[in-house]
């Protein structure tokens, strides 16, 4: 699937290195991972009662620029149950897709309702 948005030449070549760390009534999470991207579908993270979710999207801008929705979810009491429980925490964020020649990274933080959030993120093309 090619990509118009951004400049990137199709979004099954993006991959994205983070880390984060999560607090939330007082269970910490972290983790150093990465994962592939496809624009529009969560990659999403477990941790106990709780789920990490980062969607990707491409800007409308300009090149190199990614749109990233984090949401921290409260996970349904019944593992039969199919859907996502409450919301605790949803922000945007504009970061840069690195490059060969720029190694950039974006850093995130949420600190509300009593959930501390960090992420630091870089997203790059693959061959």
């Amino acid at each position: 699937m090619l990509i118009s948005h951004a400049g990137l030449a199709a979004d099954d070549n993006l991959r994205a290195y983070y880390e984060y760390k999560i607090e939330v009534a007082g269970n910490i999470s972290t983790s150093r991972t990465s994962s592939k991207v496809v624009f529009g579908t969560p990659v999403k993270h477990e941790f106990g009662k709780y789920q990490l979710s980062l969607l990707f999207e491409p800007t409308e801008e300009g090149a190199g620029e990614y749109m990233l929705e984090i949401s921290l979810n409260l996970l349904p009491l019944s593992a039969t149950q199919n859907i996502i429980g409450q919301s605790i925490v949803t922000s945007s964020f504009t970061g840069r897709v690195a490059t060969q020649s720029d190694f950039s990274q974006s850093e995130f933080n949420i600190d509300e309702g009593g959930v501390s959030l960090s992420l630091v993120i870089r997203l790059s093309e693959i061959d």
